[in-house]
């Protein structure tokens, strides 16, 4: 895609193949009440799709829009429907926002991990002399799935955690277990249905 300022657009003057990273990505993407909503790397704007361009939506919390044209890392991660809000999880302090189709606004909804007094931007990321990547231990959402009466949010470490890494001196017990978590989060009268694809008939 061509960019021009903060919009994208499909053009065929691009290379198949760029010579260099944009350092940019659209990690997640959904449909909602009439849109297709794309999320965005460093920036954690929400993008709308009309098919051929990607402009920055209204869509994006206000907290993470004031930040946004610093591009400090901000990810909107994954995104799910569930009881008609919209819940967008952000790294890479695993939190969550959650867009109230009634109130028509953002509501901050929950951070997923602990807090560390003094944490740098990515979590535990002032590491020095243990080998790993030094945004290993940021925190993601990698996964908030409606399935019938709940919303489960799943959380994650950057990359893959492999045997033989060891957290004791980054991270309690306590702390190390936040990471590969699922969490069930219902509300009263909210389910979720799916439709089996032989159960949709098809129009003229």
């Amino acid at each position: 895609m061509t960019k021009t300022g903060e919009e994208y657009a499909c053009s065929k003057l691009e290379p198949d193949l760029l010579e260099r990273p944009r350092g940019v990505q659209f990690y997640s993407a959904i449909n909602y009440q009439g849109k297709a909503l794309n999320g965005k790397w460093p920036t954690g704007r929400i993008y709308d799709f009309d098919g051929s361009k990607l402009r920055p939506s209204q869509m994006t919390p206000p907290a993470i829009e004031a930040k946004a044209s610093l591009s400090l890392g901000y990810e909107a991660q994954a995104m799910a429907i569930y009881c008609g809000d919209l819940f967008v999880g952000h790294w890479p302090k695993g939190e969550v926002w959650r867009w109230d189709h009634r109130e028509k606004r953002w509501h901050y909804f929950k951070r997923f991990f602990t807090p560390v007094e003094g944490e740098p931007f990515i979590p535990y990321s002032d590491r020095t002399d243990d080998g790993l990547n030094p945004a290993l231990f940021g925190q993601r959402i990698t996964a908030p799935i409606p399935y019938r009466d709940a919303l489960y949010v799943v959380t994650s470490n950057l990359s893959g955690w492999r045997n033989g890494i060891r957290t004791s001196r980054v991270l309690s017990e306590d702390k190390a277990r936040e990471y590969g978590a699922i969490h069930r989060i219902e509300r009263e009268g909210c389910t979720s249905s799916y439709m089996k694809l032989d159960q949709i008939q098809p129009t003229e």
